[in-house]
């Protein structure tokens, strides 16, 4: 059954713990897209140098093929090869921008992300249309957008920390007078369906300290996507790529405590 999603407020936060963004196309394999001829009208048709993409630069890809063995190890098939999948990448002068055009997929990913309407989407659908005719995909293989959150906070660092800062449903034995204080690690993974095709892959838990001691954050990560093979439709991945930024922003809002929330958006306490 499907999730139902409550209504989102749209207010824009002062403080946010958003780390990534990532917007992924996959598409049938294109050969015509490792063309450098092609990677150039897509840079130009962008703005080129003088755009918002400064460099472009070749990049390549090996995919491996594995097996399981006894035990559960992984090793590489026995006499198979792993062919480059050669592409492009263009991307800003501070790097905080980074588009991949590859034979089988499309990317954009930011660590700079302000707002969807005004700044992302405008920038994966003028990347989108950017594809010359010849080029352009036409089997849409599976649709993602990406939000990684890394809540920080000072002084929290113990697991019992995070009790008034996100959601009670989603801690579980955390805020547990009896699991709590033993809890030296704890992660979990979700697979939402969200109606109409939608999933999300929800990732969520405590950040480790680098030195081993403690906590440094709690991550809030949600992978919505659709994985239905169909033509290839921009007007139709615009719409559905809406439907993904309200549901991701739903599913963040109710992941947190709404006092926190509040203090995320500048908002004082009554």
């Amino acid at each position: 059954m499907p999730l139902v999603l409550p209504s989102v407020d749209a207010t824009e936060l002062r403080r946010s713990p958003l780390a990534i963004v990532v917007f992924q196309l996959r598409y049938e394999q294109n050969l015509a897209v490792s063309d450098g001829e092609v990677a150039l009208a897509i840079h130009e048709q962008l703005g080129g140098r003088d755009g918002i993409y400064e460099r472009i630069e070749p990049q390549q890809m090996v995919a491996a093929q594995v097996e399981f063995r006894a035990g559960g190890d992984l090793a590489p098939i026995s006499g198979s090869t792993s062919v480059p999948s050669r592409g492009w990448r263009l991307r800003t002068a501070s790097n905080d921008w980074v588009a991949s055009i590859m034979p089988d997929h499309v990317s954009l990913e930011t660590t700079a992300y302000t707002t969807w309407s005004g700044e992302f989407r405008v920038r994966v659908v003028d990347l989108l249309r950017a594809f010359p005719d010849h080029a352009r995909p036409r089997i849409e293989e599976r649709l993602g957008l990406r939000y990684i959150n890394r809540l920080s906070e000072e002084g929290v660092t113990t697991p019992d920390d995070w009790v008034n800062i996100v959601s009670s449903d989603l801690l579980g034995p955390i805020g547990h007078s009896f699991w709590g204080p033993g809890i030296e690690n704890f992660q979990e993974q979700v697979q939402l369906d969200l109606a109409d095709d939608l999933q999300c892959l929800f990732r969520h838990g405590l950040i480790p300290a680098s030195d081993g001691a403690g906590f440094d954050g709690y991550l809030l990560d949600y992978d919505v996507f659709r994985q239905s093979p169909r033509r290839f439709q921009i007007d139709d991945v615009e719409a559905t790529l809406d439907r993904m930024n309200r549901s991701a922003l739903a599913l963040f809002q109710a992941s947190l405590e709404p006092e926190y929330l509040d203090s995320l958006r500048g908002r004082e306490k009554a």
